[in-house]
């Protein structure tokens, strides 16, 4: 259905056919930090919940792919402490589109732009730094890097 494709891709083709605007991926390698495993890049840290962790741990990969979807990133405007399951992504803004009641932010994280699809409330400036987080577990999709199959 429309649905399954959307909230569980199988692969990274159909993530990022599916959805407008397009699912934004990062690669990050996976850490272990004490008991929490940690995907990381220069740019990111993504805490995972004890389920994901152990999924990605049987995967048996040193890196994911991770895909994330406008719809569900928010901009914090500070990091916060690694303590919980979250993201915290930082890169700088290159596009504010306004779009009415939301603005599509285009914001670039290292090599890569990536999409956040935020509320027009948000005031941001271009070259603005700022620290997108996930704002439900949902819009966080794991793929294996090689395969680009989807880690569940």
């Amino acid at each position: 259905t429309p649905d399954e494709l959307y909230l569980r891709p199988v692969n990274r083709y159909v993530a990022g056919f599916i959805g407008s605007p397009a699912m934004g991926f990062l690669t990050c390698s996976v850490k272990m930090d004490g008991d929490r495993l940690l995907l990381r890049n220069e740019n990111a840290t993504i805490v995972l919940s004890p389920e994901r962790a152990a999924a990605v741990r049987s995967q048996a990969s040193d890196s994911v792919l991770v895909g994330l979807r406008p719809d569900y990133l928010g901009v914090s405007s500070d990091e916060q402490p690694y303590d919980t399951p979250g993201t915290q992504i930082r890169g700088v803004v290159e596009v504010v589109e306004p779009l009415g009641a939301e603005q599509h932010v285009l914001v670039r994280v290292g090599e890569v732009a990536l999409t956040a699809k935020l509320p027009r409330s948000y005031r941001l400036g271009i070259d603005q730094e700022v620290v997108l987080t996930v704002t439900d577990d949902t819009g966080l999709h794991l793929f294996d890097s090689s395969s680009e199959i989807a880690i569940r």
